[in-house]
């Protein structure tokens, strides 16, 4: 277990007229190697959720532990937690800001104190994980990229940090169909290769199917479902309640099971009037 919430509550105005509780109760754990798709619609709690786990945001009541240090916790403690914890914001490449690919991806190994060539080597690495050409693209401006690629850097930069837990909060968003495919593809990647443990915050049932182990559905600060994919779409009902849509694969499948039985059921009936 690499992150534990312990009974959290999460309020924003605390005792103040707009009080708003964005999570409430919240017992979870997270595992190595986990690659969590966590779903929700906007105010469900999602985003306050995940910036509890490296420190960003301090729970109101309750314990949040990641990597055995509790985020309450201030100066290094919280700085190894932030090491460990790779933050990728929704449309990160809004957060681009040096004059090359080079500098923008070297920034946060630059900051960890290590030597040229270990950053060298880090934004050579980081950029091959994201399918960006080293010799093609360092010293371009990111400014001047497609909309893909500057996503991509801006995560190589989070990768340059070597994060153990790599959290990416609706990475797709404002991607077309094709860029959409290729930063999903380098996702897996991480998880399958280099066994990154990876929290996935998407609206997306059909993109969390297709890469996540595990899927986490909030509602109203509360996490309402937490399981397998397979296990979770089996509430389909539940999910349509809460404006949630299974993937459509699984909804084809569940309508032919039902066909399939209630043609069943026919025959033998058939079979017991003769």
């Amino acid at each position: 277990m690499i992150v534990e919430f312990k009974d959290v509550k999460y309020v924003y105005n605390e005792n103040r007229p707009n009080e708003t509780v964005a999570i409430n109760g919240i017992n979870l754990e997270i595992n190595r190697g986990d690659f969590i798709g966590l779903i929700g619609h906007t105010g469900s709690g999602k985003s306050t959720l995940i910036q509890l786990i490296n420190g960003l945001y301090k729970p109101s009541f309750g314990d949040v532990i990641t990597y055995s240090i509790n985020t309450k916790e201030k100066g290094d403690k919280l700085k190894t937690i932030r090491q460990k914890v790779g933050m990728v914001f929704q449309y990160p490449e809004h957060q681009l800001f040096e004059e090359t690919v080079f500098l923008d991806i070297a920034f946060g190994p630059k900051n960890m104190g290590l030597d040229k060539d270990e950053i060298e080597a880090r934004v050579k690495d980081a950029m091959n994980l994201v399918g960006l050409d080293y010799e093609s693209l360092k010293d371009k401006s990111p400014f001047n990229l497609s909309g893909g690629q500057k996503r991509r850097v801006a995560i190589a930069g989070v990768l340059a940090m070597h994060p153990h837990l790599l959290i990416l909060d609706e990475p797709t968003a404002g991607l077309d169909p094709r860029g959409r495919e290729e930063i999903l593809g380098y996702i897996k990647k991480l998880h399958d290769d280099l066994g990154i443990t990876i929290i996935l915050v998407t609206h997306s049932m059909e993109e969390a199917s297709e890469l996540a182990n595990r899927i986490l559905v909030v509602k109203d600060g509360k996490i309402l479902l937490d399981d397998k994919p397979i296990k979770v779409f089996e509430n389909e009902d539940k999910l349509n309640e809460i404006g949630l849509d299974v993937p459509e694969v699984t909804s084809l499948m569940r309508a032919l099971g039902k066909k399939i039985r209630w043609d069943k059921y026919r025959y033998f009936k058939c079979r017991r009037c003769k």
